[in-house]
Formats: structure tokens, C-alpha cells, sequence
């Protein structure tokens, strides 16, 4: 089963070798693989669809949202480096803000209401140990 996995994952686009790693990681003890998520990350990057500008602002996004201080710090430093402004910065924690305030009130309104199901669906060790 391990042979045809790792055949699987050789075929397969870095996209797909991700998913199959974690689809799979729960079921086979696999290596943690740095190199699929790297390139993963450099072939999204590459699109052409996106100005440079805009995928900075959207990586940046995504790092405030998941709260990592010291990614945020880097992204806003690249951003600046290329001409990214604190105005257009101020504007986009403003917006990230509120769209997570929206994503956090929605997630509460929605526990709060399967608090009032007769049997909701136990989350498990993974939230709520």
C-alpha cells in the first residue's frame, strides 16, 4: 500500500500530492514534506492572473487573519518595499478586520444554535480538549 501511495504521489501535480499527503497522513506515518507545500506555494505564486501588488495584499490578509505577528511583520515589510503605502495598509487591516468580525460572529450564531439541538456533533480532542 505504501509503494502505491508513494507511486501515487510521483504522478500526481504538487496540488494533488499535497491533498494526498494529508488525506493520507492520518492513515500512514509519512514525513512531514516541506518540499510539496514550497512548491505548491511557488507555482500559485507565479500566476499571472494577479498583479504582484494584489498578491501581496491578499498574503498579507491571510496572515493577519491567521494571526501569525511575525509573517504579518514580513509581508508588510515586502509590501512597503514595493510601494504599498501605510494608507492602503491602515485600509486593508480595516477590511480584514471586519470581514473576520463577520466570519467570528457567524461561526458563534451558528455553536450558539447547536447548543439548543437536542445532540450536536462532538468536536473531539482537535478543539476542544
Amino acid at each position: 500500500m505504501v509503494e502505491k501511495h508513494c507511486h501515487q504521489h510521483e504522478k500526481a501535480s504538487p496540488l494533488k500530492r499535497l491533498t494526498l499527503t494529508y488525506q493520507n497522513s492520518f492513515s500512514l506515518p509519512m514525513p512531514y514534506h516541506d518540499a510539496l507545500i514550497l512548491d505548491h506555494i511557488q507555482q500559485t505564486h507565479d500566476t499571472s492572473l494577479l498583479s504582484e501588488r494584489e498578491k501581496h495584499l491578499i498574503g498579507l490578509a491571510v496572515t493577519m487573519t491567521r494571526g501569525c505577528q511575525v509573517c504579518t511583520r514580513n509581508r508588510i515589510e515586502k509590501a512597503k518595499s514595493i510601494g504599498i503605502d501605510d494608507e492602503t495598509l491602515n485600509a486593508l487591516v480595516a477590511v480584514s478586520a471586519a470581514v473576520n468580525s463577520g466570519v467570528t460572529a457567524a461561526t458563534a450564531r451558528v455553536a450558539f444554535g447547536m447548543l439548543e439541538q437536542e445532540a450536536s456533533e462532538a468536536c473531539g480532542d482537535t478543539c476542544s480538549p
